[in-house]
């Protein structure tokens, strides 16, 4: 997916890019299944309402938890302050917690399952770009690159080693909110 020659900030940038095109993309389907009650409402014709609501308010649902997400994420900062230098810089920090609510996001059990259960054109091809995105061998690639580009210390480096012992640090974050607690003392 990432030509080898980008270094980890651009990794970096391109799924940051996505996640946002992701949350987009999740906004206008929960506008998608509130139009089609409204249509099917208006039109007078015999429709399975129950079934046209479920479908908007699983949406909605998944459009609340990714807003919890990025709450949490704010959190994180506090609690991983000390994977950076001795000044650490917010900005950094802001993009090192965007990447692991990204990964937060797109595990949502409620995504997949509304996507299996209620089909929406387009839904498939987003669920399998989706999949593509997962392989957790490339993003703990980039995750490592923007660590010795940005310089995390070396006690921030033995943080995630405590935390992710089987190398790849993305192996044990666990899905679902709140991302915390902080890394072990």
């Amino acid at each position: 997916m990432f030509k080898k020659k980008d270094n980890g900030r651009d990794k970096f940038q391109i799924l940051i890019a996505t996640v946002r095109g992701k949350l987009v993309n999740v906004k206008q389907m929960h506008e998608y299944a509130a139009r089609a009650l409204i249509r099917a409402i208006e039109s007078g014709k015999k429709v399975d309402i129950r079934s046209k609501v479920m479908s908007e308010y699983k949406l909605k649902q998944q459009l609340d938890a990714m807003n919890l997400i990025a709450e949490n994420g704010r959190e994180l900062l506090k609690c991983y302050a000390d994977l950076w230098t001795d000044h650490p810089s917010e900005s950094l920090q802001n993009q090192y917690i965007e990447i692991f609510s990204y990964r937060e996001m797109v595990n949502m059990p409620q995504v997949v399952e509304h996507w299996n259960n209620f089909p929406i054109k387009g839904a498939s091809q987003e669920l399998k770009e989706y999949e593509e995105l997962l392989d957790d061998d490339e993003i703990a690639e980039y995750l490592n690159d923007f660590a010795s580009v940005n310089k995390i210390n070396d006690k921030g480096k033995e943080y995630l080693r405590i935390l992710y012992p089987c190398g790849n640090v993305l192996d044990m974050i666990p899905t679902g909110t709140p991302m915390y607690p902080p890394p072990p003392n």
